[in-house]
């Protein structure tokens, strides 16, 4: 309860007989406080309290932790805004009813936030807005009942009119950034739900649109999701290199209302990793297919029937590209002397395995070993009276940049002839554009493609790379080269290729 008198604010316990006063809080500075909630995570309280002030144009979060309440955190509004009621759903968000600029203001529990909902009306004033667990209603007259979580009623008002609207809470996801590993291991994606729900995350190739399959599902509270993915799907299967989209689906605690978002393109290098433990003579994996022959065990028990040979092969490799393995070895019982090949090339002295586990370094492999696209790496008994094994491998594409990725190359019906830099879309932008450029069939070499701040520094570089006439398409997400977020403002875009520089300017806005 707020006591705007004596500035301030008390808490109060159920009870048969009377209100059992349990906490109280001075206001101190706040200037009129005009609305109040209590926090609730599935319509529990969950110790939150939630006090909107007109004078200072505020939301304030306390706590109580049983016997008294601690201010914890504010959020500053806009000047022009005149807060007038506050209220808590179901999951803990937090809804504000905005007058001075007629808009209802969504929060998560730590006033994070989420959405506006604008008034469907622009005359009209919200007043109240009342999430509800159950209402009745009578449309046409015939007496319906309604319940659940995601219905809210708008009040409004203007002069002497007053009058009610019913809305759909609904959910949203807006992504924020995508990003790799430092060793290309994991996929690394942040974004922001509007509210609770189930989110599925699918790769997607990014010019078909042709799904790979879901690789992430959770259920998660409003406000910030982060999600991590190993790059392998259930099934075992591995994702080959090259250009991708993230497909988010949504979809509402409250009901069946589902949202779907899709990410810009972006480019994901070959990384592998297999745990290679058989109880087959042959552990063959196929980047694009089904793992054969193989039934998974722990690397301390891996078992290898086949004393003379471990084979696997990676299909659709890029003969451009260049790729590097690393293995380790480990043997329950004798000792083996094994060297590990490539299509015939050794890439390691022969190493001495026992009981002791060992690991490779990073070794390159020869282009020449996958000239074909396929490439066969073979752990090979080469002494010893063990037999040959391998407890785990990886696989990684070379030399990848990741403040450089190639850029995506669009198919065009005819070779272009000159040169072009084309406008980035959307312009202005936030948080991520798209630049496209075409490189014409008299040329092929060195293409650079640099963002440049006005005081001509160089703040990041997307293209850095050889490349064959054609159109391609690069999506820069306002980030530097040490991946932090650069200031609001104008930049330019350069292309170089060969004597050819053109230059453009776009505009970030947060």
């Amino acid at each position: 309860m707020i006591d705007q008198g004596r500035s301030m604010l008390y808490g109060y316990r159920a009870s048969v007989v009377q209100p059992d006063r349990v906490a109280a809080f001075r206001l101190q500075d706040w200037g009129k406080p005009s609305g109040i909630a209590v926090g609730r995570f599935n319509g529990v309280s969950d110790g939150n309290v939630y006090v909107a002030d007109q004078a200072s144009h505020r939301l304030y979060r306390l706590f109580f932790d049983g016997t008294r309440m601690h201010a914890v955190q504010e959020f500053d509004l806009p000047a022009e805004s005149v807060p007038a009621a506050c209220h808590t759903d179901h999951w803990g968000n937090v809804y504000v009813t905005d007058m001075g600029r007629r808009h209802v203001l969504k929060f998560s529990a730590n006033l994070l936030p989420l959405a506006t909902l604008q008034s469907p009306d622009p005359t009209f004033h919200p007043v109240r807005f009342q999430p509800l667990f159950a209402s009745f209603f009578a449309p046409d007259g015939q007496l319906q009942a309604y319940t659940g979580f995601n219905q809210a009623y708008l009040l409004e008002q203007w002069t002497d009119q007053s009058g009610g609207r019913r809305f759909e809470l609904g959910i949203d996801y807006h992504l924020q950034s995508i990003r790799l590993s430092d060793d290309l291991s994991t996929l690394q994606i942040e974004g922001l739900m509007t509210d609770a729900g189930e989110i599925k995350f699918e790769l997607i190739t990014a010019l078909e649109k042709k799904s790979l399959g879901i690789f992430k599902r959770l259920w998660s509270n409003s406000g910030k999701i982060q999600a991590v993915w190993n790059r392998s799907f259930a099934d075992g299967r591995g994702v080959p290199g090259g250009f991708y989209r993230v497909r988010t689906f949504v979809k509402s605690t409250y009901n069946k209302i589902v949202a779907s978002r899709e990410s810009e393109p972006f480019y994901l290098p070959l990384y592998y990793y297999q745990d290679c433990g058989s109880l087959d003579g042959r552990d063959v994996y196929l980047m694009k297919g089904q793992r054969l022959l193989t039934r998974e065990v722990s690397p301390a028990k891996t078992i290898v029937v086949d004393p003379e040979e471990v084979v696997y092969r990676f299909p659709q490799l890029d003969p451009q590209k260049r790729y590097e393995i690393r293995a380790r070895y480990f043997l329950n019982r004798g000792t083996v002397v094994q060297q590990l090949y490539a299509n015939g090339s050794p890439l390691h002295a022969p190493m001495k395995v026992g009981q002791t586990a060992l690991r490779t370094a990073w070794l390159a492999i020869p282009p020449e070993s996958y000239n074909g696209s396929t490439l066969d790496i073979r752990v090979v008994n080469v002494g010893g009276y063990g037999k040959a094994a391998v407890a785990e491998i990886w696989l990684r594409e070379a030399g990848y940049d990741p403040a450089a990725p190639p850029a995506l190359e669009v198919p065009m019906a005819q070779l272009p002839t000159q040169f072009v830099l084309k406008q980035n879309y959307p312009n202005p932008f936030n948080p991520s554009t798209t630049i496209e450029f075409i490189i014409p069939e008299a040329y092929s070499g060195p293409v650079s493609l640099d963002i440049y701040n006005m005081l001509g520094q160089k703040v990041r570089t997307l293209v850095q790379s050889d490349l064959t006439p054609g159109l391609y398409r690069q999506t820069w997400n306002g980030r530097d080269r040490a991946g932090q977020r650069v200031p609001s403002g104008l930049y330019i875009y350069r292309l170089k290729a060969g004597n050819f520089v053109a230059t453009k300017k776009l505009l970030l806005m947060k």
